[in-house]
């Protein structure tokens, strides 16, 4: 259906106080023009991230995977994390209980 009523992509650029070339183009600071798009690299460079570290739990479980592998102790390795996880269970259904 027609109307003559304008894009809302027009209306966004009508209102950016930035100069616009069409098709997303824009001024940038420096004068030159740039797209959103084609920068996303640059924009993502700048931002910092930290390295997330492994928890604790998470580097007993890894160590006791390969200590039992190893040992060719596969099935106690399993039983034991089983075991572990049942008792967390057992210890959130007796938070929620309450």
């Amino acid at each position: 259906m027609l109307t003559k009523e304008p894009s809302f992509a027009s209306l966004l650029v009508k209102q950016s106080p930035a100069m616009h070339y069409g098709h997303g183009w824009i001024m940038g600071e420096d004068g030159k023009h740039w797209h959103p798009c084609r920068s996303q690299d640059e924009l993502l460079s700048e931002l910092t991230t930290r390295k997330r570290r492994k928890s604790k739990c998470m580097r007993q479980k890894m160590k006791w995977f390969i200590t039992f592998v190893t040992e060719g102790r596969i099935i106690q390795y399993l039983k034991m994390i089983c075991s572990v996880a049942i008792r967390r269970c057992r210890a959130m259904v007796a938070t929620f209980s309450l």
